[in-house]
C-alpha cells in the first residue's frame, strides 16, 4: 500500500444486502476515521426540473421536498478521505543556482475507502422514464438492485426499526461522528438524504436549513460551490472538475507546488465485490507543454457537451465527448487570452512612455505572466499542429443523466465515435464500462475537494498527522451551497428567527440516547 499523487484506477466495493454484514465494520470505521467523507446519490428521477430551480427559494425547496417524498434513492456512494500525513519539504524555488531561494513544498496524504451501496425503497416510488432509459443503457442493474438492494424506508423512524445493520444506522453513524460530508451540487442531495436516510423533511426552507446546521455539525462542502464562485472554471460539471483537478494535480509532482498523494487499500483477488475503475491519465496535456491542434478539436467536439456535461443525442453524437480534449482546448483559449491582454498592456504602457522603447518579451515570458494573472495552469505557449491520437474503443459519449439539467452531470459511459486515440490509453468512459455508480461519483468528489484544499486550506500550526478540517482554517467555503440560477449560494447556518423541526430533535434525541 504505497501512496501516489498519479494513480490509474479506484477500488469501488459494491456493498448490498448479501455482503452487508461483511462490509459494516469496515464501512463504520471508514467513516469514523475519515477526514471528510465524499458522497453522491443516484435517484429515480427529479420531476419538473423547472420548479427545482424557482426562482423563490422556498418554492424551490417544496418542489424539492415534493420530488424526494415520491422518488426514491438507488444507490448511496460514499468515499471516505482520511488525511493521515501532510509532509514538507524544501524546495528550490528557481533552480539555476546553489543560493537560490526555497519554499516549503506540502504533500497531503491521504487513505481513500469507497463504497457503492445499493439500495431499495420499500414503498412505492416514481422512476421517471428518461432516468430508467439513461441508466439502463448505462449499465445499471435493475434487477441486482431489487434482488440485493438494501431496503430502506422514508420519512420518520418506523417502531419495527430494530436492525442494527441499516442506512438509517450508517447515516446515524455520520452524524454522531460530526463528519463533513462533500458533495458536488449539493442541495437535492441534501434533500433526499434527509427524506430518505433520517427523518421527514421540514415544510419550510429555513427550517431544513435549520436542521442541517445540527445534523452535519462537521461541515457540508459543495464542490460546485467551489468551481462555480472561486475558480470559475470554464465548465463545473462533476467529470470535467475531477478531469482537471487530476491533470493539474499530476503536472505539480515535478513543480513547487503542493499535492496530493493518495493510497489505496490492497484487496485479495478473491473479493469479488471490489471493482476497479480505470482513469489513467492522457499521454499528452497541454499542461506538459505538450502540441495540439486546437482547429482539429474546435472540429471535433460536441460543444455542448463540452459546456455543461450532458448532450441531447448521446451516445449517437457524431462529435467528440473525451474530456481530455475539453480540458485541453480550454487550456488553449486561457493562454491565447493571456497573451492577447499581455500584449495590450505592452501597447499602453508603450503609449504612456512619450515614445521610450521597451523590450519586447517573448511569448514565453507573456504565457506565464498571463496564466499566473488568472490563476490558471501554465500552458505551453506554442500551439503547433500535433493531435493527440486515440483508439475507437475508448472515445467517450455521454447521455444525459437526470442530474444533469440540474448541471449535476457526473454520470459518464462511453461510446464509439470514430476518432483515434493512443493505444492502452483510458480515460473516464472507460471506467464506466461495467455500469453506472454512485461510489466512483462520490470518490471523484471526495477528490475534487481534497485537492482544493492544497489551494484554500491553511496548514496547521503542530500536529500534520490524522488531520482534522477544524486545523485547516476552511471557513472560506463550508455551509456554502451552490444555487443554479443565483449569484450568491446557500448559507447553511441557524437563524434566530427559525427553529429545528420536532422530526428533527426527536431523531437526535434517539440517536444520543443509544450512542
Amino acid at each position: 500500500m504505497t501512496s501516489n499523487s498519479i494513480f490509474s484506477r479506484v477500488p469501488v466495493i459494491d456493498v448490498h444486502q448479501e455482503n452487508l454484514q461483511e462490509v459494516w465494520p469496515s464501512i463504520v470505521l471508514a467513516i469514523k476515521s475519515a477526514t471528510f467523507v465524499g458522497m453522491d446519490l443516484e435517484l429515480s428521477g427529479l420531476g419538473n426540473r423547472k420548479d427545482l430551480n424557482c426562482r423563490a427559494m422556498d418554492d424551490r425547496y417544496r418542489a424539492m421536498a415534493d420530488v424526494a417524498r415520491t422518488r426514491s434513492v438507488l444507490s448511496l456512494g460514499l468515499s471516505c478521505f482520511k488525511c493521515t500525513n501532510i509532509k514538507t519539504t524544501e524546495v528550490k524555488v528557481k533552480d539555476r543556482e546553489p543560493t537560490s531561494p526555497s519554499k516549503a513544498k506540502n504533500d497531503w496524504k491521504y487513505l481513500v475507502q469507497t463504497f457503492n451501496i445499493l439500495v431499495l425503497c420499500e414503498e412505492d416510488f416514481i422512476v421517471e422514464p428518461i432516468t430508467l432509459k439513461f441508466l439502463v443503457d448505462h449499465g445499471f442493474d435493475f434487477n441486482k438492485q431489487y434482488a440485493k438492494g438494501i431496503s430502506y424506508y422514508r420519512g420518520n423512524d418506523k417502531q419495527t426499526d430494530q436492525d442494527l445493520k441499516s442506512l438509517r444506522k450508517l447515516m446515524n453513524v455520520l452524524v454522531l461522528n460530526k463528519v463533513p460530508v462533500v458533495f458536488h451540487n449539493a442541495l437535492v442531495d441534501l434533500v433526499f438524504l434527509y427524506h430518505s436516510f433520517y427523518a421527514s423533511l421540514p415544510s419550510s426552507m429555513g427550517t431544513f436549513v435549520t436542521d442541517l446546521m445540527e445534523v452535519f455539525e462537521g461541515g457540508v462542502f459543495d464542490t460546485k460551490y467551489i468551481t462555480e464562485y472561486m475558480e470559475r472554471l470554464p465548465a463545473s460539471y462533476l467529470e470535467y472538475a475531477f478531469r482537471r483537478c487530476q491533470r493539474k494535480n499530476s503536472f505539480s509532482q515535478p513543480h513547487e507546488r503542493d499535492v496530493v498523494s493518495l493510497e489505496f487499500l490492497d484487496y485479495p483477488s478473491t473479493y469479488t465485490y471490489v471493482r476497479y475503475s480505470h482513469c489513467e491519465l492522457p499521454h499528452t496535456m497541454v499542461e506538459r507543454g505538450d502540441d495540439v491542434d486546437s482547429d482539429h478539436l474546435q472540429k471535433i467536439l460536441c460543444h455542448q457537451y463540452a459546456s455543461f456535461g450532458w448532450c441531447q443525442r448521446g451516445c449517437s453524437c457524431p462529435k467528440s465527448h473525451d474530456i481530455d480534449d475539453i480540458i485541453d482546448l480550454d487550456g488553449i483559449k486561457s493562454a491565447r487570452k493571456s497573451r492577447k491582454r499581455k500584449r495590450r498592456r505592452q501597447n499602453q504602457a508603450n503609449s504612456s512612455s512619450n515614445g521610450e522603447e521597451m523590450t519586447e518579451e517573448t511569448d514565453d515570458s507573456t504565457e506565464d505572466s498571463g496564466s499566473r494573472d488568472e490563476g490558471k495552469e501554465e500552458f505551453h505557449p506554442t500551439v503547433t499542429k500535433k493531435l493527440r491520437t486515440t483508439s475507437p474503443e475508448s472515445s467517450e459519449t455521454q447521455g444525459m443523466n437526470a442530474k444533469s439539467n440540474l448541471d449535476k452531470s457526473a454520470s459518464n459511459m462511453s461510446c464509439d465515435s470514430g476518432l483515434e486515440k493512443v493505444p492502452n490509453m483510458s480515460d473516464l468512459g472507460i471506467a464506466r464500462k461495467e455500469g453506472h455508480r454512485a461510489g466512483y461519483d462520490a470518490f471523484m468528489t471526495g477528490y475534487i475537494m481534497a485537492y482544493y484544499f492544497t489551494k484554500f486550506g491553511k496548514l496547521p500550526t503542530e500536529t500534520r498527522r490524522n488531520v482534522k478540517l477544524t486545523d485547516l482554517n476552511v471557513e472560506e467555503f463550508k455551509n456554502k451551497v451552490y444555487l443554479c440560477g443565483k449569484d450568491i449560494p446557500l448559507v447553511i447556518t441557524k437563524s434566530s428567527f427559525t427553529k429545528p423541526s420536532k422530526d428533527h430533535r426527536e431523531k437526535m434525541e434517539k440517536i444520543k440516547s443509544k450512542s
